[in-house]
């Protein structure tokens, strides 16, 4: 077969864009890791004087400051480099909006090529396993945007729990743990007065979720079990347990802990409902699970992104029943009824 032949039936490959979008992930972890924001929000804005204080590189910060005016995260007036409304939103250290933590925990979350080391050799985590304590900053920052604009996550979830078998209107107390935003049953709360919803996760995150409460007028309905949820004691006579993007970070063991403690947190006959991304019963169809499979092994020590029979089996094995499950909106959840 001669090259003409060949290159008829060549798939598409823009290497180009491949390449520019990594150059472009290598100068935003740069810019971050030397606070670059910071610098220019204190008053440094000319790259001179930056190559002064800092000792750097002058052609190097030069590059790497333009580099920024052309993505958008600086710009330039007659004083020098200044921030635009985005950068200062959200990458300056000082402001409570700022989410450089996140952006440079998700950047760097392979350790700038160690996947390929974890999977010949299976030590893991790469860098840090993101269920410790000190990624609490990094999870409290994901709240951020629900913080900023909690009208639009609560329009999302709007439809959620009739979804999920409960009536909007039915007198419901829930524990949410590893709550995060804690998005889905503030939503609740907003929805039906009469619910009562307890949070779990560590301090940092529990301030977000609590401002996001206030700012939805549902603070009266809500409480809060700090700390890491192996540690705590979750309470008990719960109606429902949100058991949301945590599982996937635990071997079964582990997994089987959680369900375990959630069971005895309910109230006979309650409900565990187990959300996030569940990968195809064959692993090879559906590719954000599959994708996100490869970050849960570098950033734990055991997890995986379980399907639902595993999900299924390990619930099972935590004295639940009833499993099925179900969707809203293209997101999977899962629901257990635990056992009288």
């Amino acid at each position: 077969m001669d090259d003409e032949e060949l290159s008829k039936g060549i798939p598409k490959l823009d290497s180009t864009e491949f390449w520019y979008v990594n150059v472009k992930i290598s100068i935003l972890r740069a810019a971050l890791e030397l606070h670059v924001w910071d610098k220019v929000a204190g008053g440094t804005t000319r790259a001179e004087d930056m190559v002064s204080e800092e000792g750097w590189d002058p052609v190097g910060t030069t590059v790497l400051l333009d580099a920024l005016c052309g993505m958008g995260l600086l710009c330039k007036d007659s004083r020098g480099y200044c921030l635009t409304p985005l950068s200062d939103f959200y990458l300056v250290k000082t402001k409570s909006t700022y989410m450089g933590d996140v952006r440079i925990a998700q950047l760097t979350w392979e350790h700038r090529g160690t996947l390929a080391d974890a999977i010949r050799n299976g030590k893991r985590p790469i860098v840090k396993n993101w269920t410790d304590s000190e990624m609490e900053a990094v999870w409290a920052g994901h709240s951020i945007p629900c913080r900023l604009s909690p009208d639009r996550y609560m329009k999302y979830y709007e439809a959620l729990w009739p979804a999920l078998g409960f009536e909007k209107s039915k007198n419901i107390h829930v524990l949410d743990v590893a709550c995060g935003t804690a998005a889905e049953t503030l939503c609740l709360a907003l929805q039906n007065p009469s619910s009562k919803i307890a949070l779990q996760d560590r301090p940092r995150v529990l301030e977000e979720a609590a401002r996001i409460a206030e700012s939805l007028g549902v603070s009266s309905q809500v409480t809060y079990v700090p700390g890491d949820w192996e540690a705590v004691d979750f309470g008990g006579d719960y109606d429902v347990v949100l058991l949301g993007s945590i599982a996937h970070f635990y071997g079964p063991e582990g997994v089987t802990r959680l369900f375990s403690k959630a069971r005895k947190a309910l109230l006979p006959g309650g409900t565990a409902i187990v959300s996030g991304p569940l990968p195809d019963e064959s692993r090879c169809t559906e590719e954000y699970p599959l994708v996100s499979a490869v970050w849960v092994y570098a950033t734990s020590e055991e997890g995986t992104m379980y399907t639902f029979s595993e999900y299924r089996s390990l619930l099972e094995h935590a004295r639940f029943e009833n499993i099925e499950l179900l969707e809203y909106k293209g997101n999977k959840y899962i629901s257990a009824r635990s056992q009288k």
